[in-house]
């Protein structure tokens, strides 16, 4: 909701887009870290405790900026909401696995995953009714409501526990610190870089060296634990899961046409996410509709063809879309977008069931680790396509 409507939250809350885009960085720096350490949260004291804790911490930050009203305790909300995303995320894909039951698990998860897809357009469909009615008060009090009903549906309906067993050790003090930082750091670079411009800003190189080192010093203290917080010599062992990792990146930087390119486009021409409804319809059900096409590779389990498909989709009306002009309306992008979404979820779809093919074989032992993976390399991805693609159309900062 508020990465799809920036300029309008930032304008309710009388903040520059700088100051504004401090609202995404304070999210995705709480939820990325966030989704490591429920790994061993998961085992040590269950996902539901970690999911309630970090709901009771949002909707109590979520009070106070209603009270507040300003953009500190704004950028206070958007860290708790990210820290409570995690446990969710996961939630969902676990809720979803277990409708099926053996090896038809893996429809679960993926539908599990599909379902986490369709937040971007959902929220630009029904962005425009919550600032009508209520403006950043509006949003604020419907994600309060979203967070108390998942509050009352996860203890109302309880995924099935796992085994408790002692995880937590004196390393963690000093691991899970420096992933965070990484991590932090990271997102500082990617949502600042383009707006305070990468080469002119000496704090944001700081923050990228920094990030690099928190990075490798968190790599050393993992890989030598008999209880890491992520698994990574499972994640590293004969290189899929990073090939995995690298192409849900490389999926998210591509997706970031939708809504730097296209979405960019029509916003630069003057047009609102209401006067884009239809289009916002048309991806969401050619994001749902990927994931269906890709049940029909499921007997012969040809995903590798599948991503292939996908590829070529996305190259072919991604060149279409590149003859856009400033005469270029959003019935022009109906076709290409559809397929651009469906192509998208298809890739998505393909390269998880790959993974869980062997996520499953391993006894779903790695299935958070797996998660925890596809979270990360998910909301980097995007990150880093709407930075590169972002600055790509964009003036470099000059001074006053």
């Amino acid at each position: 909701l508020v990465a799809s409507n920036l300029p309008q939250v930032q304008g309710a809350l009388g903040a520059t887009t700088a100051e504004g885009a401090w609202l995404l960085t304070a999210y995705f720096a709480t939820n990325i870290p966030a989704s490591l350490l429920l790994t061993k949260f998961r085992l040590h004291y269950g996902l539901r405790l970690f999911a309630d804790l970090a709901i009771g911490l949002f909707v109590f930050a979520a009070i106070v900026h209603l009270v507040a009203n300003d953009l500190s305790s704004a950028i206070a909300a958007r860290a708790a909401l990210g820290i409570a995303a995690a446990p969710l995320s996961s939630l969902t894909v676990l809720y979803m696995a277990e409708v099926f039951s053996g090896p038809k698990k893996v429809i679960g998860l993926m539908f599990g995953f599909a379902a986490l897809q369709t937040g971007a357009p959902v929220s630009r469909i029904i962005a425009e009714g919550l600032f009508l009615h209520g403006q950043w008060h509006g949003v604020v009090m419907f994600e309060l409501g979203l967070a108390l009903a998942c509050f009352a549906a996860i203890n109302l309906l309880r995924v099935t526990p796992v085994p408790r067993q002692p995880m937590f050790d004196g390393l963690d003090i000093v691991s899970f610190p420096l992933y965070a930082s990484a991590i932090a750091l990271f997102t500082v670079v990617l949502t600042q870089g383009r707006l305070r411009w990468w080469l002119d800003t000496p704090w944001l190189g700081e923050c990228l060296a920094a990030a690099a080192l928190c990075a490798g010093l968190f790599v050393i203290v993992e890989i030598n634990r008999s209880k890491p917080m992520v698994n990574l010599r499972w994640l590293l062992h004969g290189g899929y899961m990073v090939r995995l990792g690298l192409a849900i990146t490389l999926s998210r930087m591509v997706l970031s046409e939708q809504s730097v390119g296209a979405v960019g486009l029509l916003n630069v021409l003057g047009l609102l996410n209401e006067q884009m409804h239809t289009l916002f319809w048309l991806v969401l059900l050619g994001t749902v509709g990927g994931f269906v096409v890709t049940l029909l590779f499921l007997p012969k389990q040809r995903f590798d063809l599948l991503g292939l498909i996908a590829v070529a989709i996305v190259g072919v009306c991604a060149y279409v879309d590149s003859h856009a002009t400033n005469l270029t309306r959003p019935e022009n992008f109906y076709l290409t977008q559809t397929l651009i979404a469906m192509a998208a979820s298809m890739f998505l779809a393909s390269s998880i069931l790959l993974a869980l093919v062997r996520v499953v074989a391993d006894g779903l032992r790695n299935l958070v680790t797996f998660i925890v993976l596809f979270s990360t390399t998910n909301a980097l991805g995007g990150l880093l396509g709407s930075a590169v693609l972002g600055a790509y159309p964009a003036p470099r900062p000059t001074a006053a």
